[in-house]
């Protein structure tokens, strides 16, 4: 298996109780990506596996790691679409980039589970033609975190809606949208 370079950078703080949650650490946020192209850009993995360009990275100071050098479950999470790396201080800190400590990181583990379901509905939407044949298919997803891009579009054009319109750029908006509209129509539909 091929070594890939994985680069570790702070990228914000989280305070306590930030967004309500009551959580009694401070985080320093951490973001993961591999093969940065060195105009800010880089790459992420999605669930499935695939890679992903993104913006506002600074590989030049961010710490990097070789994939053999990872826990397996960490590189497994980051291979399918862990996201939400973070450190637990004791407020803000100066902590700089090469003092990541890997083996003190938190992230949600990707269970390999959810993997399967991500990758089982994406590939039965092309065999999906009505309604029906979308209730019949929902109980072996209906489990699922993710649900794939190809699900909701297909969820929405069985419901002979609107998809929204991506406005200023704003792709995650009208995603934000499409989910809310995928969960009113599944809702609709008694799943």
């Amino acid at each position: 298996m091929e070594d890939i370079k994985v680069y570790f950078e702070v990228t914000g703080f989280s305070g306590r109780n930030f967004a309500g949650n009551n959580d009694p650490n401070d985080w320093l946020l951490i973001d993961v990506y591999v093969n940065p192209t060195g105009d800010g850009h880089a790459y992420k993995y999605n669930i499935s596996g695939s890679l992903y360009q993104f913006a506002w990275c600074n590989h030049l100071k961010a710490k990097c790691v070789l994939s053999s050098e990872l826990p397996e479950d960490m590189w497994y999470s980051i291979k399918h679409g862990a996201d939400n790396f973070r450190l637990p201080t004791d407020g803000y800190s100066s902590l700089k980039n090469e003092d990541i400590d890997i083996e003190k990181l938190v992230y949600d583990k990707v269970d390999p589970k959810e993997v399967e379901l991500y990758n089982i509905a994406k590939e039965a939407m092309p065999n999906i033609h009505t309604i029906e044949d979308f209730k019949a298919f929902y109980p072996q997803i209906k489990d699922a975190r993710i649900i794939p891009r190809e699900v909701v579009e297909k969820v929405i054009k069985l419901a002979k809606q609107a998809p929204p319109s991506v406005v200023n750029g704003e792709i995650g908006i009208a995603n934000l949208y499409a989910s809310f509209q995928y969960s009113a129509i599944i809702r609709a539909w008694g799943l």
